[in-house]
């Protein structure tokens, strides 16, 4: 699995799997997506809560 970004300002996650993918390892590409960008915006949220507070 490949990704990469593309689109105007890099806002465009593209997603390059092989050409022969079951339904199984779709779903699993999926939920692991999921997980790591539920991460990431946890993360996001817990820096931008920590900057609030520096500057109060």
């Amino acid at each position: 699995m490949i990704l990469e970004l593309g689109g105007r300002h890099g806002a465009v996650l593209r997603f390059l799997p092989p050409l022969i993918l079951s339904a199984a390892e779709i779903d699993e590409i999926s939920a692991r997506f999921r997980t790591a960008l539920r991460a990431a915006l946890a993360d996001r949220a817990a820096g931008a809560a920590s900057t609030s507070l520096a500057a109060e």
